[in-house]
């Protein structure tokens, strides 16, 4: 109905918005070629418009999807597009996201300095500009590499972070994920 509308009103920007809305359903919903199709007729419209935090935010999300799919390749080329975009428009949020978002694809392809590097320059931005639940996943994610990388005491140390940041700010799955890890450093370390 809304697209219908939409289309017939000639509302690019409403049309763009609810392209990207139905490309957030069926990503939630795991139909991430159905949310790639969806997602790509929002950039159309966003490129029309000329929205560019918008196109950095489709952009984000297709790359998202195509991690999901275990297409890293497809995934790194989208989010470069929406870090260049962001950094292009000093976009500090974006900046952030951007850079946890590509050390996740780093890690994924066992790129694990590189994945270092974008978590810490996440923690470091998101710390400054008090973004909480992005410094919360940036550490998660930097405990994830530590631990791959066999330093669990710097494992533990941004873990226990990232569970105390999700713990206040009540972010159900980083807690989850937070306790995984927690469990897996506890049998390396009680050996």
């Amino acid at each position: 109905l809304l697209l219908k509308y939409h289309n017939e009103s000639k509302n690019i920007g409403g049309l763009a918005f609810t392209y990207g809305a139905i490309g957030n359903i069926n990503l939630y919903k795991k139909k991430y070629k159905v949310a790639i199709s969806y997602y790509r007729l929002s950039l159309k419209k966003y490129k029309l418009a000329g929205k560019e935090n918008s196109i950095s935010n489709i952009y984000s999300n297709i790359g998202m999807a195509f991690r999901y799919l275990k297409k890293f390749n497809k995934a790194e080329y989208y989010l470069d597009l929406q870090r260049k975009i962001d950094y292009k428009n000093d976009n500090k949020p974006g900046i952030v996201r951007s850079l946890i978002n590509l050390g996740t694809v780093y890690s994924k392809t066992n790129r694990i300095e590189e994945a270092l590097k974008n978590n810490l320059k996440a923690i470091k931005l998101s710390n400054k500009l008090d973004l909480q639940p992005y410094t919360s996943v940036a550490c998660l994610n930097a405990a994830e590499v530590y631990y791959h990388l066999g330093n669990f005491k710097k494992a533990r140390i941004f873990n226990q972070k990232s569970l105390n940041i999700s713990s206040k700010l009540n972010i159900h799955q980083s807690i989850l994920e937070s306790n995984k890890l927690n469990s897996k450093l506890n049998l390396k370390t009680n050996v």
